[in-house]
């Protein structure tokens, strides 16, 4: 099947998006990330006391949070 000049341009705009859809994906899984990783620890005057069941419920579910980033 031949394509014509419309449908190879349409193809070629799909393609694009599709690459700034993923693009835009990974910048916010970036951003995700990088929020998760400041930690009360950087700034112990400010942190609340936080109980060693809880700590590992965040843990928990910052998991489920990353795996479920990575399955889109």
């Amino acid at each position: 099947m031949v394509q014509t000049k419309e449908e190879k341009q349409e193809k070629k705009e799909q393609d694009i998006l599709l690459e700034y859809k993923a693009g835009s994906r990974a910048a916010a899984k970036k951003q995700a990330i990088d929020a998760y990783k400041i930690m009360p620890e950087e700034n112990e005057a400010n942190a609340l006391p936080v109980k060693v069941e809880d700590r590992l419920e965040l843990a928990s579910a910052a998991k489920e949070f990353s795996d479920m980033l990575q399955a889109r």
